[in-house]
């Protein structure tokens, strides 16, 4: 991996849009805008792989009077932080972006992240970066017009929107020809909140650079802007960065009918994300987004996706036929699938959620619903319409399907390059409500329900949370288990566990991994961990695989290896000289 700058859009607004927690902040051509505008210097870092880019952050030397410079990402924006495949590459950009940049000994650091990026290493090292992850971003999922989307707010804000126009406010929507009107609203509420107000080339700036992605939405009362916002398309959402009111019209309601005309710009343009902006929790401007019913949950899993790896369990877990349900929505009590068509539209209706809510991490893992699934089928089976829709993994609980086959191995097949996993049955049941932490570390996934991990009072569900972390990461060490990072890393290390062969012979140990060609090879993972009960004091030489450096402290409990070349590690040990 290595660090480069980047002078040119293509390669880096090619990686924007397609990672899925890109902000509009994060495109090349605002470099464009704040350079010229504010004179602060851009430097767009990039952690290169193999030629290609694989994590990001944009940056400007921001200079202030009376304070020392420092390098920000992005300066007058809450959210520019850190793009990045894995966290791997996110740290080695941090890292190398600290030293590059020279913050250790003058200038700082401040990233402007959306979600919790992990900056420990560097705290040793004098100054450290700051991360800021305070602010909130708020979303709403758009229906297909703006008639449906205004039948999905309560009566109480439908009556306030028509208020608005009832009280004789008109709106216009357009470009560049509506800035003074934009501006002149703009600039007389944030002197009145004691701010500083961008210069007006600014906003002319961005729709020089941004044609076509940039709109100004003005509401007026009698002819005079009374309230008005700059909106920005970018994927498929208007995000909505400024918007300003004058407190002499706000009792004619002119913020409700000024988000209102926002949304319905929004579907007009076929785009299904309306971005409200970030707040801070408890703000009265977080406080008014919330009542448009805004969707946190799916924000929160946009914004975790490197670290939430999503499965699909099913649209709505029961399946209905001619008024009666059924607990299982995919397959009877008997392991018999649904038919075919029913099947795929299940699951086209599940993948089309996924898309309106802008969750781009498309599930891997599939979860059988109340347990009830079937193997051994082939084409006609559930594995191979589950595979054209992406789906790689099934956890199950094999004696409560219906197999037609045996699994290959004790706790694992495969059929139609789908790889099915013993998950066993979960010791906790589904409806306990903050369930005291139990499990006896006996089969390679712990399955838990929300219900088991939630307080009846809300304000005590991290309690719950931080007391199964405690448990886990404990019972972990205590029985020597990995905690693994994702569904491929647990596959690769229960096959490591329970297949793979070990001969101990004199001072060496050999670790015969012949069950790596039998699986499908992209199912696992490229990384494996040992241990190894040996004499203390002694050297470790390691043949047929490259070691690797551990990730964190659990890892370092273990000897961390890439796959074997030859399907053969060698451990030889000695006492050192």
């Amino acid at each position: 991996m290595q660090l480069k700058i980047i002078d040119h859009p293509f390669e880096w607004d090619r990686f924007v849009m397609q990672h899925p927690g890109a902000a509009f902040t994060h495109l090349f051509g605002w470099r464009r805008v704040i350079a010229p505008v504010y004179r602060h210097k851009p430097v767009y870092l990039a952690a290169v792989e193999k030629g290609r880019i694989v994590a990001l952050v944009p940056l400007f030397r921001f200079s202030r009077l009376f304070y020392p410079p420092e390098w920000i990402s992005v300066p007058f924006f809450d959210h520019a932080g850190i793009l990045a495949k894995n966290p791997k590459a996110g740290q080695f950009l941090l890292e190398k972006a600290w030293d590059t940049l020279g913050c250790r000994n003058s200038a700082g650091l401040s990233i402007r992240q959306n979600m919790n990026f992990d900056a420990s290493e560097l705290t040793l090292q004098g100054r450290r970066p700051q991360i800021f992850t305070e602010k909130t971003g708020l979303t709403i999922a758009l229906a297909p017009n703006p008639h449906r989307m205004m039948a999905t707010f309560p009566a109480k804000l439908r009556s306030q929107i028509n208020k608005g126009i009832k009280n004789g406010l008109t709106w216009d929507i357009g470009g560049p020809k509506l800035l003074p009107a934009f501006y002149k609203v703009f600039a007389q509420n944030m002197r009145d909140l004691g701010s500083p107000v961008h210069a007006l080339y600014f906003f002319k700036t961005i729709f020089s650079v941004f044609p076509g992605r940039a709109f100004i939405c003005v509401i007026y009362h009698r002819g005079m802007p009374a309230a008005a916002s700059f909106v920005f398309r970018f994927k498929n959402r208007l995000v909505n960065p400024w918007a300003s009111s004058l407190k002499e019209f706000r009792s004619l309601n002119t913020n409700m009918l000024l988000y209102w005309q926002m949304i319905r710009l929004a579907c007009g343009l076929n785009l299904d994300i309306f971005d409200m902006g970030r707040s801070s929790k408890g703000a009265s401007t977080f406080r008014f987004k919330q009542q448009w019913g805004p969707k946190q949950a799916a924000q929160i899993i946009q914004q975790g996706s490197e670290y939430l790896e999503v499965a699909l369990h099913g649209v709505g877990h029961e399946f209905w036929d001619r008024g009666q349900m059924f607990r299982s929505e995919f397959h009877d009590p008997n392991g018999k699938m649904r038919p075919q068509d029913l099947v795929k539209k299940h699951l086209e209706y599940f993948f089309r959620l996924m898309e309106a809510f802008s969750l781009a991490q498309a599930p891997r893992i599939f979860i059988p619903p109340a347990l009830h699934h079937g193997f051994g089928k082939g084409v006609k089976g559930f594995q191979a319409i589950a595979r054209s829709f992406g789906i790689r993994y099934i956890p199950l609980v094999f004696s409560r399907a219906d197999c037609r086959m045996s699994p290959q191995f004790k706790g694992l097949g495969w059929e139609e390059g789908v790889l099915l996993m013993e998950r066993g049955v979960s010791q906790t049941r589904w409806n306990h409500v903050a369930a005291p932490p139990e499990f006896s570390f006996n089969s390679p996934i712990l399955a838990l329900h929300w219900a088991n991990i939630i307080h009846p009072d809300p304000g005590r569900n991290m309690d719950v949370i931080h007391a199964w972390a405690y448990f886990i990461k404990k019972r972990a060490r205590e029985n020597q288990v990995v905690l693994s990072r994702d569904i491929s890393a647990c596959l690769t290390q229960y096959l490591n566990a329970t297949q793979s062969r070990i001969q101990a012979k004199k001072k060496k140990i050999v670790v015969s991994l012949d069950w790596i060609d039998k699986v499908p090879a992209k199912a696992l993972s490229d990384t494996l961990f040992f241990s190894l009960d040996l004499p203390k004091g002694v050297a470790l030489r390691l043949s047929g695989a490259k070691k690797k450096d551990p990730r964190n402290q659990d890892e370092a409990r273990f000897i961390k290896t890439g796959m074997p070349k030859a399907g053969k590690i060698v451990f030889e040990y000695h006492q050192p000289s």
